[in-house]
């Protein structure tokens, strides 16, 4: 029984007794219920107190290179796994696996493996099929389709580049043919399946994406951009992609407050169109006008919970308004049962300061998995 929160489901639901069992949560009640008076009191359930902390659904993030990403400065410059503990601290209790530059090295089984493996230490992991590369694409087994169709936690195709000088330059056909096999792939599967795109600087923008939905009879929706937020330019071209009827994944960074603003202000209907994800654990390389390769760095694991941080206290978002696009957004995006707060959902919730919106506590699945003194980590951690 977590007692004494203020619920956001994201909706705010003010102060809240949540009760959980099986892994799902089984109740919402309001402060002094008489049933769960009686189950205190019964000794039959196991209270966290949470008195005045705020509760809301565990962040959704749909794009976490935890295979770990890079390799554009050698095999050197490989980032690091996902770490369990640091996928908890950041408040990820969804994440949906990615491979990037290199699929090389690393390739869709081993991001199927790692999937499952987070799946067994608690969390909700799913996986795209594919990469930057097209034309071999890099698959389980032997085509993106069957990939869809028969791996379960396989939830779409991506992410492949698109407007950017690591990706393969795929054709017009070719991108037409990634969306197609996404689409069927996805009703042969009862999967609301999308193509993920990685969407470079280059001066093409959305345009390969923008010919798809203007010479083929294939839904908007069946697309979902990323890195939006890379440039002024793009942020522009993807708010005309969002007048369309599109949707658009921000990527939480140094820029994307900037971005949800201008967004906000074309309209707050929107927002119902934008998610956000970490690009947790994939490389953050910078480059010159001329193309070299000046920087380098990763995205850490808790860039959605900073975002968050940022967009209520710096920004003045009410918290209602931003959190729909951690967590109940991706989900309905990628036709995930996740990111709310409801009686029968899976019990994935965060407990955060009221007034630093500091991480408290975390549940994944019904379990305590993070508390102030200690976190669940992998088998080989020293956490």
């Amino acid at each position: 029984l977590l007692r004494g929160g203020v619920v956001y489901s994201p909706r705010p639901l003010g102060k809240q007794d949540i009760l959980i069992g099986g892994g799902k949560i089984l109740g919402i009640f309001p402060p002094g219920s008489e049933s769960v008076v009686s189950l205190v009191r019964s000794g039959t359930v196991l209270v966290h107190d949470l008195t005045d902390k705020i509760l809301i659904p565990g962040f959704v993030d749909i794009h976490v290179h935890v295979t770990g990403g890079g390799g554009e400065k050698g095999p050197e410059s490989r980032t690091p796994e996902a770490k369990l503990e640091e996928l908890l601290a950041g408040g990820l209790t969804t994440v949906v696996g990615v491979l990037g530059t290199d699929s090389v090295s690393r390739g869709p089984g081993s991001l199927l493996t790692k999937t499952r493996a987070l799946e067994r230490q608690g969390l909700s992991a799913f996986m795209f099929t594919g990469a930057y590369r097209s034309e071999p694409f890099p698959t389980i087994t032997g085509s993106l389709m069957s990939d869809l169709t028969y791996i379960e936690n396989c939830v779409g195709i991506g992410e492949v580049a698109i407007s950017d000088h690591r990706g393969s330059q795929p054709s017009a056909d070719t991108i037409r043919r990634i969306v197609a096999d996404t689409r069927v792939g996805g009703m042969l599967a009862g999967k609301s399946a999308v193509a993920y795109f990685h969407v470079g600087s280059g001066p093409t923008l959305l345009e390969p994406l923008l010919d798809v939905v203007d010479n083929t009879p294939l839904p908007i929706t069946q697309m979902l951009p990323t890195h939006i937020g890379r440039t002024d330019a793009l942020a522009t071209a993807g708010l005309e992609w969002l007048k369309r009827g599109g949707r658009v994944d921000v990527n939480t960074n140094s820029r994307a407050a900037g971005v949800l603003n201008s967004y906000r202000n074309a309209g707050a209907e929107l927002l119902d169109r934008v998610c956000m994800s970490s690009d947790a654990y994939g490389s953050l390389p910078s480059y010159d006008g001329a193309g070299n390769l000046v920087g380098y760095d990763y995205g850490r694991p808790d860039r959605m919970l900073r975002q968050l941080q940022s967009m209520v206290k710096a920004h003045r978002w009410p918290l209602e308004q931003i959190l729909p696009l951690l967590t109940s957004n991706p989900a309905h995006f990628l036709g995930l049962q996740r990111g709310s707060i409801a009686v029968g959902a899976r019990a994935d919730i965060l407990a955060l300061d009221n007034t630093s919106l500091a991480m408290h506590t975390v549940v994944a699945g019904g379990s305590l998995m993070l508390t102030p003194g200690c976190v669940a980590s992998d088998m080989f951690s020293n956490s």
